[in-house]
């Protein structure tokens, strides 16, 4: 679970840097889904769960676009469940948008 956990603190930390475009910025916040993904072949049911809180926190920490409402939109129901998908948008800069 350490590797995870490493790579989601990269991603975190990669997604305060500026971006050329727009495809760029949404790629970053993919990688997280990508990265849960496959956390979720790779990890216990316990350890998974404790992942994804952990990805969770991050992507409340980071969200705060239209981009990133786009990007958690496509993710939900595959990735995220819709209860996941409004704990994001009321725990993040995302709630002016809703």
């Amino acid at each position: 679970m350490k590797t995870f956990q490493t790579r989601l603190a990269k991603l975190e930390a990669g997604a305060f840097e500026a971006f050329e475009d727009d495809e760029a910025y949404k790629r970053v916040r993919s990688d997280v889904f990508d990265l849960l993904v496959k956390a979720h072949k790779a990890l216990s049911s316990d350890d998974y769960a404790a992942f994804k809180s952990s990805a969770m926190e991050v992507f409340c920490r980071i969200c705060g676009t239209h981009l990133d409402l786009e990007v958690l939109e496509a993710y939900t129901p595959s990735v995220l469940s819709s209860e996941e998908f409004d704990m994001i948008t009321q725990n993040s800069a995302l709630a002016r948008w809703m």
